[in-house]
């Protein structure tokens, strides 16, 4: 039964270009124009023409050089968004190729935006003033966040700026949050891929990246999981973006931002979920100590893969064979909600993640650690059905092989 839990993927090669640097962001900026009437009051004129200003101020402020790139023709005939984003992002990088590139993230959940057509013809005009236009003609509005531009109406872009307000984490996260903005990739493409694809892909980055880092000495590895809400699953949910220089915290708020929903850095581990899931902490001791606790955190695993869906009677045979220690079980009918995947980790920090997904909580004994159902989950967590485990003929509901 221990062995059907470990699970070696095979994943494909990536090629990554680190350089490790500051990320510089554009300024905050944006627009709202809404032309209707001939005849427009002075007040209304003056607004308009200060909001302009601002479009085009916010890029110099932001020290990216696109403040000052002028274009010396641009014409579109029937061009789709997606298209002229990427002729505006290729025109900045020829413009300016010593300055950070210009990262636009399309904010598109419905698939309408990108295929909105722009006709236009322009001559000796700013590179803002063009993005500028090619929004109002498409009517999506334009907004530097961090280190991209994002495009989409206006509560699109408000719902993404929001997202990156922190969710609170321990004292000892503050290591993991500096080294993800310190990790930068020069380029990375995602095609309506899966958020866990993503997931995936952040953490063989980083575990490039401190490879890299070690110099051939022991390298570290950052854990990048997925706890899944069961009235929508988030692992399958899709996200777009092409982006150039980009830092890794940038990188998960991008993703988590358009699959809406958030992410958490610990200081072992990056958890992606909705936002109310992800501020309850695992249940268990606050400073636990003890014989059975020096067991737990001693113990590290290299890798290991426990499906959705898993019970805790399945979980504690995992944690008795490579622990070392007893487990007891008090929960009912408490389940895995999530794949826990995980490498590099102590026994003690995949019980608590399993606290975490299951909705438990744990105590520790002189001779056992109990796991019991956690008083502050009023409704136990249960895998989403998009994700709920397929029970195949002769095997038991975590997949098992029993004889019958």
């Amino acid at each position: 039964m221990v062995s059907s839990f470990y699970c070696e993927r095979d994943l494909p090669s990536v090629d990554l270009v680190f350089s490790v640097s500051d990320v510089t962001g554009f300024g905050e900026f944006g627009y709202d124009l809404s032309m209707k009437r001939s005849v427009l009051p002075l007040g209304f004129i003056v607004t308009m023409l200060w909001s302009f200003t601002c479009f085009d101020h916010g890029l110099a402020q932001a020290g990216s050089g696109l403040g000052s790139v002028t274009l010396e023709s641009m014409e579109l005939k029937q061009t789709d968004l997606a298209t002229a984003l990427e002729f505006l992002a290729a025109k900045a990088e020829e413009a300016a190729p010593s300055a950070p590139p210009a990262n636009f993230l399309l904010i598109d959940s419905e698939g309408t935006h990108a295929k909105r057509e722009i006709t236009m013809k322009l001559k000796g005009v700013p590179w803002a003033t063009a993005l500028k236009y090619v929004c109002e003609l498409a009517q999506v509005t334009a907004r530097g966040d961090g280190a991209v531009i994002l495009i989409g109406t206006k509560e699109e872009v408000d719902r993404m700026i929001l997202q990156r307000q922190k969710i609170q984490t321990g004292v000892a996260s503050e290591a993991a949050q500096s080294r993800l903005a310190s990790m930068v990739v020069e380029s990375v493409a995602f095609d309506q891929a899966s958020l866990e694809d993503v997931a995936e892909y952040v953490r063989l980055t980083a575990q490039a990246y401190l490879q890299k880092e070690s110099r051939g000495g022991a390298a570290g590895t950052l854990n990048v999981l997925i706890k899944e809400n069961p009235k929508e699953a988030i692992a399958p949910r899709r996200v777009s973006m092409n982006l150039k220089s980009i830092s890794m915290s940038e990188l998960l708020h991008c993703a988590t931002g358009l699959a809406n929903c958030r992410f958490r850095i610990d200081a072992r581990a990056v958890v992606i979920g909705e936002a109310a899931d992800l501020a309850r902490p695992p249940g268990g001791p606050r400073k636990p100590s003890g014989a059975i606790f020096n067991q737990l955190a001693a113990k590290t695993i290299d890798s290991i893969d426990i499906p959705a869906g898993s019970q805790v009677p399945e979980f504690l045979e995992v944690v008795r064979s490579l622990g070392g220690v007893n487990g007891i079980n008090m929960s009912k009918d408490a389940v895995a909600a999530s794949r826990l995947a995980m490498h590099q980790v102590t026994v003690l920090e995949l019980l608590r993640y399993y606290n975490e997904i299951s909705g438990t909580a744990y105590r520790l004994d002189p001779n056992a650690f109990i796991i019991s159902d956690d008083p502050d989950v009023p409704v136990k967590p249960k895998p989403p059905v998009a994700l709920q485990p397929r029970t195949p003929a002769g095997t038991g509901p975590a997949g098992l092989g029993f004889d019958p």
